[in-house]
């Protein structure tokens, strides 16, 4: 080797080193594979699908179902897509739904004599989430059109839905439900009858926001997630729960934000569990305490806060409630009155009412009366008392209205009559 060669080893070294050092002057970025920006089809041969068709259809059906020329999703694409010489087009599905693709080659009028290409079905779908808002309903009918879908309804009134509709939907699929209360609040709402878990309505305040997860099987809508409320600050349990505590076991002071829904009894925030018996504990009734204010009953019937029970359609349930009240008036007589409201024309119902009053054995009345129509107004006999209790209980076949079983309470004169917060009901 030459001597001026030798030299210029160590020239390339720098070089080198000082491509390296460029290398690193910038970050790394992170990157992804550029997806295919076109819609492209070729035949068996390789050669581009010239003039070929694209027919969209519903997934796994032969009801066209539209996509569009760009990203705006305002013009939609004739359907079906003729594509260009290059065997390309433009093609952008709806969020959230559900593709059948079928492609054929050029010949005739929209390739009426060409020949199928091939046919795919589930070409989307569960990808992204399609968003709806249905308008405010007293009936709502809530319609799943994509595996992923988000339903929000705002409630400005009560309301009972009708059952879950899907159109295009194989399953599994999914729906998640946010409910919302207006700015009034405090309505009440009944989950269609083919959703299975659904949470308990209403949750208090104005503005809330219960929102919840169903996976959809083919027949019924099953809730796979809790409901989280008001943006999340309360959680609420939709628990099934079978020989898990021993007996007498009490589950105090529930975490305060926290409600829960046992094999179809509820429960609100701040609720304590009880079981009572011996053996297993959930053999024998379950007993759910309400933690609802002291309630202060008027001279007209009216919806004892907190004492309000959805019921399905075509389904049995009992209710059971003992209730502690103090008379407001002291030593001026005075009577409680308490009626049921409930879907019309159920096909059975019956409730009673067994009234004890007094302070001592020798000033004590009872009433024992019932009611065989929701509506019916019950009322013990008037007593100047300072306190007494009643138990009431119900017994209802529902009809085809589902609904809600509403526990209604009066004060027949003006001095007053107040429900305490301890008392308590038992639904099933």
């Amino acid at each position: 080797m030459k001597p001026k060669d030798s030299n210029r080893i160590p020239v390339l070294i720098f070089a080198a080193a000082l491509l390296l050092c460029a290398s690193f002057a910038h970050s790394q970025t992170s990157v992804l594979l550029a997806p295919i920006p076109q819609f492209s089809s070729y035949l068996q041969n390789g050669t581009p699908n010239v003039f070929g068709c694209v027919f969209t259809y519903a997934s796994g059906t032969t009801t066209p179902l539209a996509t569009y020329t760009d990203s705006t999703g305002v013009t939609q694409n004739a359907n079906p897509v003729i594509l260009t010489a290059g065997g390309t087009a433009n093609i952008w599905i709806q969020s959230g739904q559900a593709y059948t693709f079928s492609v054929k080659s050029n010949g005739g009028f929209n390739c009426s004599a060409g020949s199928t290409q091939y046919t795919v079905n589930g070409i989307g779908g569960g990808a992204s989430t399609l968003s709806v808002v249905i308008p405010y309903s007293p009936t709502p009918t809530f319609t799943l059109t994509a595996q992923n879908e988000l339903i929000s309804f705002t409630l400005s009134g009560n309301a009972v839905s009708l059952p879950l509709s899907v159109t295009g939907v194989s399953a599994p699929a999914y729906v998640t439900f946010q409910i919302a209360e207006n700015a009034t609040g405090g309505y009440t709402f009944a989950w269609p009858s083919n959703v299975i878990g659904g949470c308990y309505f209403p949750e208090p305040g104005a503005n809330v926001v219960t929102t919840q997860t169903f996976v959809w099987n083919g027949t019924n809508a099953t809730a796979i997630s809790p409901c989280t409320f008001a943006g999340g600050s309360e959680v609420g349990l939709n628990v099934a729960v079978s020989n898990l505590f021993a007996s007498n076991d009490v589950i105090a002071d529930l975490v305060s934000s926290v409600g829960y829904q046992i094999n179809g009894s509820y429960g609100a925030a701040g609720q304590v569990l009880t079981s009572t018996g011996t053996g297993s504990a959930w053999a024998n009734p379950k007993t759910f305490l309400t933690t609802f204010t002291d309630y202060a009953a008027t001279t007209s019937l009216a919806a004892v806060p907190g004492l309000t029970f959805p019921v399905a359609a075509n389904t049995a349930y009992t209710l059971d409630c003992e209730m502690f009240f103090v008379n407001g008036g002291g030593s001026s007589a005075t009577a409680i009155q308490f009626a049921l409201t409930g879907p019309a024309s159920p096909t059975e119902v019956f409730y009673t009412i067994d009234g004890y009053n007094g302070t001592s054995s020798t000033a004590f009345a009872y009433d024992n009366l019932g009611a065989s129509a929701f509506g019916t107004t019950l009322a013990l006999a008037p007593w100047a008392g300072e306190a007494g209790g009643v138990h009431l209980h119900m017994g209802l076949a529902n009809g085809a209205n589902a609904g809600n079983v509403v526990i209604q309470a009066a004060s027949a004169t003006a001095t007053g009559i107040t429900i305490k917060g301890v008392s308590y009901c038992h639904f099933q």
